[in-house]
């Protein structure tokens, strides 16, 4: 057989070896319109926010009895007749309909997708209006898995939970490992332990499971908070943005939900927003779990629990792949935990924990993203999904087991600069703390005089000042003053600097500029 015709052949082989290897790409055509009314008759939730695709309704029950009325959307758009499946579990305070694009794209590739709204939110709301507040992580883990199990006859699937709903699918794996084949964990809570009490008030105490009174009594202030907001606030916290309170300037924020802004986005932001004038009894449901979800996230990680999520964590024998946004501004829950590096004290320990038992995470974070990575980055984050539930290889996936801590210790003089302040704070002097700030000290539109009357009403409850610095860089465009990052233990709590925090160096020492921000 001459050359040319081996070449050909080997042509012809090759090439159908690629085609083998190849992908179908299923379509899918039944995507509507995420649209949301500004105003409603009817039932706010299911008259005015349109879902990307149909949405169905199930009567299930959790374990301890409670009936829920469970909206979900189940969509495939393949042939087989036992397709893989993948279940997708919302975050805190959001819903099913802001993983539309995440579905279409499993879809192509012959997913069946699952997308539950958890009990009382989204669609899940006006069916269950009369449904305990209280409920718990567990009772709407058992409310699901009715809903998968019992209803869809799902033997297993993989599960991608955001945020809340990464915590959401840590305590499913360890409830019910039999179901679950492979995790995504993006931007997820449960991943660092809180105290029970934070500065004397029981937070995440037991009396609060079952008690809606005893719960409001700790977290009633927040909750009137979260109604108090317009719909300005929304939009503006949503875009990391924020009004200063005395000037009414609009200016950056550290916290937000999107770094970039798309009509995905838009559609969670509007539902958010319209929601304040429909359907105020949804509305208050709505409120109420989304302030009662922080503690029954904290209430599931508790230090003094031998049996939280974190210590159980190396139980979960699911393949998982875990990814965060560089700009991540929730996690680490600093006020709770105490802790700092997103890397060092919240990664590491889990990473360490599923590998000393032969369950090696793939762990990737991404650069110019925050807190939900599917708006920001829809098609690199959607592409790595698809590409872990194939069992492919994930570029740009973090060494983990290489991370260093990332304490940095700053000169001798700054240290006693530190050391000196605290002396005075605990003596509450005020003439002496008042020279420990520039003049032209500036901390989120607070002056130099309108931060130290907050400091001076609230100085009696520090009984401790503990710096502990992630970072200390000198500004290269400003002679003598210097960046910081870490935190401070306050002794009752530890609380981080705002973010471009700054000293300065003077001839009189060190003192505090705030983060400059007007």
């Amino acid at each position: 057989m001459n050359r040319s015709i081996k070449f050909h052949l080997l042509s012809l082989s090759l090439i159908g070896i690629v085609a083998g290897c190849a992908t179908t790409q299923y379509p899918v055509n039944n995507m509507q319109a995420l649209t949301v009314t500004e105003q409603c008759q009817g039932s706010y939730w299911q008259d005015c926010v349109a879902y990307p695709f149909p949405v169905q309704y199930a009567q299930v029950k959790d374990a301890k009895g409670v009936e829920w009325q469970v909206a979900y959307m189940d969509e495939y758009a393949g042939d087989k007749s036992t397709p893989e499946t993948v279940v997708l579990i919302h975050g805190k305070g959001v819903y099913g309909g802001y993983f539309g694009d995440l579905m279409k794209a499993l879809l192509t590739q012959g997913y069946r997708v699952i997308v539950p709204d958890l009990p009382n939110y989204g669609k899940s709301i006006p069916g269950n209006l009369d449904n305990p507040v209280t409920r718990s992580l567990d009772d709407t883990r058992s409310a699901i898995h009715d809903l998968l199990a019992n209803k869809l006859n799902i033997d297993k699937a993989s599960f991608l939970g955001h945020s809340m709903g990464g915590q959401w699918v840590m305590g499913y794996a360890l409830e019910y490992p039999q179901q679950v084949n492979k995790i995504v964990l993006e931007a997820s809570g449960g991943m660092e332990e809180f105290p029970t009490s934070v500065a004397g008030l029981p937070f995440f105490g037991d009396e609060q499971k079952d008690s809606y009174e005893s719960w409001e009594g700790i977290w009633g202030s927040t909750l009137k908070k979260e109604k108090a907001k317009t719909a300005e606030d929304i939009v503006l916290f949503n875009y990391f943005k924020a009004k200063n309170p005395k000037t009414g300037v609009i200016m950056d924020s550290p916290s937000g939900y999107f770094i970039n802004k798309t009509p995905m986005t838009d559609y969670v932001t509007h539902a958010r927003q319209y929601m304040i004038d429909n359907s105020s009894k949804e509305y208050n449901v709505y409120a109420q779990t989304y302030i009662r979800d922080i503690y029954s996230m904290g209430v599931e990680v508790r230090v003094e629990d031998p049996l939280s999520l974190v210590k159980r964590i190396d139980q979960i024998t699911a393949p998982m792949l875990i990814t965060y946004g560089e700009k991540e501004p929730f996690i680490p829950t600093t006020i709770f935990s105490g802790q700092q590096s997103l890397r060092w004290d919240v990664i590491k320990p889990v990473y360490d924990k599923l590998s000393s038992k032969g369950n090696e995470p793939t762990v990737v974070i991404y650069p110019n993203v925050g807190h939900f990575i599917h708006t920001d980055i829809p098609e690199q984050f959607h592409q790595d999904v698809i590409k872990f539930l194939a069992g492919d290889r994930i570029s740009g996936a973090e060494k983990v087991s290489a991370y260093k801590p990332p304490v940095v210790m700053p000169p001798e003089e700054v240290t006693v600069f530190f050391d000196k302040f605290k002396r005075v704070l605990l003596s509450q002097s005020k003439a002496n703390i008042a020279t420990f700030y520039a003049d032209d000290f500036v901390e989120n539109g607070y002056d130099k005089s309108a931060f130290l009357a907050i400091l001076y009403s609230q100085m009696a409850k520090v009984k401790d000042y503990k710096v502990s610095l992630v970072k200390f860089e000198k500004d290269p465009n400003v002679a003598d003053e210097y960046f910081i990052e870490g935190m401070v233990n306050l002794g009752t709590i530890s609380v981080p600097f705002k973010e471009g925090s700054k000293v300065r160096k003077t001839s009189d020492g060190w003192k505090w500029l705030g983060n400059r921000k007007s």
